[in-house]
């Protein structure tokens, strides 16, 4: 992904940031690959552990947070067209999904100076993501609560309505993450990645700790941008899956459903 993300971070010229990247192996071509393009970047190699999450804790141990007033958080991420989720009534393919966390972040230098001027401006925006991506929902979160509310507790913070940006790419206030330092949680805290689990993990109970946290701060969650095909592309892909649908469960089962029709269904390891 890194021609893609490249391409993105190229929106940043002109703008006073550091860029740190992490790799969980050694990789020569790709590292002189990056700094051609950001001859400054802070390269880590870290474990393989959290998904982006686990690498998040690292950067956080890492730098000075008070060194930035905003962080920016992106993660290369599965694009597979024909994996379709449902997201806050939308149907979405992987690459879909993921077009929407960039391009709401990093999509234009003028998409980003629209984001940091409404972060000056409105003291109360804590949080900015993709305003498609941005969910409340019950279904999302029901697993992790639990877990959430005592997370919220070690932190000392209070219980809120739990939001967060599903996909957990997002510019957030750099004070907002502060109480994360002394929560006792680093990369070790985390299990080792495997792309075959989908839920259940601390990781993917972070992702949804990142937007309580804002929230339980007195911040809100904003998203500004506006495509107008994406409910037309929505219902395409959502005729698409009716079609022909090729899913993994969480316990590492291939179904391939034809008119949703099951045709096909193994384990796989």
């Amino acid at each position: 992904m890194w021609p893609k993300i490249k391409k993105y971070l190229s929106n940043l010229n002109g703008i006073d940031n550091d860029i740190y990247i992490t790799l969980t192996e050694k990789n020569d071509y790709l590292e002189n690959e990056i700094k051609i393009s950001f001859p400054n970047v802070i390269i880590w190699i870290v474990p393989n552990k959290g998904y982006d999450i686990g690498p998040f804790f690292y950067f956080l141990k890492k730098i000075d947070l008070n060194k930035y007033d905003y962080i920016l958080k992106l993660h290369s991420k599965n694009e597979n067209r024909y994996c379709i989720t449902k997201v806050n009534g939308l149907h979405l393919t992987r690459e879909m999904w993921n077009n929407l966390l960039y391009k709401s972040l990093l999509g234009s230098s003028k998409i980003i100076k629209q984001n940091l001027k409404a972060m000056d401006t409105d003291p109360g925006i804590g949080m900015i993501g993709s305003r498609y991506l941005i969910t409340n929902s019950h279904r999302y979160y029901k697993e992790h609560e639990k877990t959430i509310k005592q997370i919220l507790s070690k932190l000392n913070l209070p219980n809120t309505p739990i939001s967060f940006v599903a996909g957990t790419m997002f510019l957030i206030r750099s004070r907002i993450l502060k109480p994360l330092l002394d929560a006792g949680y680093d990369i070790n805290s985390f299990s080792t990645s495997d792309s075959s689990i989908h839920e259940g993990t601390l990781a993917h109970t972070m992702e949804r700790v990142f937007g309580v946290l804002t929230t339980a701060q007195k911040y809100r969650i904003c998203g500004f941008d506006n495509y107008k095909f994406i409910k037309l592309n929505s219902i395409f892909h959502k005729f698409l899956r009716f079609i022909f649908q090729k899913k993994i469960s969480q316990n590492n089962c291939l179904t391939i459903k034809i008119l949703r029709i099951p045709i096909y269904h193994k384990k796989i390891s």
